[in-house]
């Protein structure tokens, strides 16, 4: 993978992570399974303190630029609408030559699809940025459920897919690191439940423990020294007070 693919992937992840971090705002929950393993011990206590990053504006959005978009947008989900009914037995469709064929695994449909075609949006905006003579992204629909996102996972690889961005939630994010295991792509998953990372597959989300460390060392330094937390009682909310403690 060349640089310029590898910029787009990086940029791409930390734009999609911070559209995944806001799901409150679409009426979604804390992504954490309501069912699941115990929380895991948090990692240790972060010493370093956060460096400011300096990012570039995305470009301004003028007509023209967003009926490009729009165009781009649905030329994607045309595709994915004839691709979708290939069987999976078929052969992977080589990439290119010179290009990296990118995985994107979105709830375009369901209870959080207004979240997923956000994210399409930001992705294609990243893309159209960079330029696309190096990469082409392959989106898939995971109907925000795990069953939508196992099937996801099967299209995009056979469809030559060398990286796999997504899905959103641990549970999609579960299915797809079983669809592509045995495989050597990797899966960058959008998600809190850091449980999920191992082998080929990577987490990309707003850990409780950043979080907690944050808020109460910004709290310690205004000179507070009584505080409450107020948590939910599940396993997310047993690991924020764990790291609180």
């Amino acid at each position: 993978m060349n640089q310029k693919p590898l910029l787009f992937v990086v940029l791409i992840c930390f734009i999609l992570s911070a559209c995944a971090g806001g799901t409150a705002r679409y009426g979604g929950k804390w992504d954490y399974d309501s069912q699941g393993p115990a929380a895991q011990a948090a990692p240790s206590s972060l010493s370093q303190p956060f460096e400011r990053i300096e990012t570039q504006p995305l470009p301004d959005l003028s007509q023209n630029n967003a009926n490009a978009y729009d165009q781009l947008a649905q030329s994607y989900l045309n595709q994915d609408t004839q691709r979708s009914q290939l069987p999976f037995a078929q052969a992977p469709v080589a990439a290119p030559q010179g290009k990296t064929k990118v995985g994107l695994l979105l709830p375009l449909s369901g209870d959080s699809a207004k979240l997923g075609q956000a994210m399409l949006k930001a992705a294609q905006m990243a893309m159209f940025d960079l330029g696309q003579g190096s990469f082409e992204l392959v989106p898939r629909d995971t109907k925000g459920t795990p069953e939508g996102a196992y099937e996801a996972t099967q299209s995009a690889l056979q469809n030559g897919a060398q990286l796999l961005l997504g899905p959103v939630f641990s549970g999609s994010v579960r299915a797809a690191k079983r669809a592509a295991s045995g495989t050597n792509v990797n899966v960058i998953g959008f998600s809190t439940d850091w449980s999920l990372a191992g082998g080929n597959t990577y987490i990309m989300g707003f850990l409780p423990f950043d979080q907690v460390e944050r808020v109460v060392s910004y709290a310690a330094a205004q000179g507070y020294v009584k505080m409450g937390v107020l948590y939910p009682e599940t396993h997310y909310g047993n690991a924020v007070m764990q790291a609180y403690q």
